[in-house]
């Protein structure tokens, strides 16, 4: 009988990455939008970035992930994934007016982050 190998495991969806890293960070019951987009697009704001949350005025937040990278490998989609999260956590907790990657951003993050690489300024820049 064949043995369970990588090949053979079925890898998760990035909703399924995404509701884990938005879980991890509280945001259950009230989930920014998850929005795929080429990445020639104004929110993602550079073809090598992965993802970048966003809050609007006017409505949910909403994170971008560039679908160049959806072949990402999942643990490593997670992290970034998270790192986005940990930004609309800290937006919910402290107010928009907080700095990108602040103390306010920063502490949150490492708290609740399944690692600290997650938490890296320049993990999705």
């Amino acid at each position: 009988m064949p043995k369970d190998n990588e090949k053979d495991k079925k890898e998760p969806s990035l909703g399924a990455l995404a509701l884990g890293a938005f879980n991890r960070f509280g945001l259950e019951g009230n989930y920014p939008e998850l929005r795929v987009v080429p990445p020639s697009h104004s929110m993602i704001g550079n073809s090598k970035r992965i993802a970048r949350a966003v809050m609007f005025e006017s409505g949910p937040e909403a994170v971008y992930v560039n679908k160049r990278f959806l072949k990402t490998d999942p643990e490593r989609m997670s992290e970034y994934l998270q790192h986005e999260a940990s930004h609309v956590a800290a937006w919910r907790k402290h107010g928009p007016g907080i700095r990108e990657h602040g103390r306010e951003w920063k502490d949150l993050c490492q708290a609740l982050a399944s690692n600290r690489r997650v938490c890296k300024p320049e993990r999705n820049e």
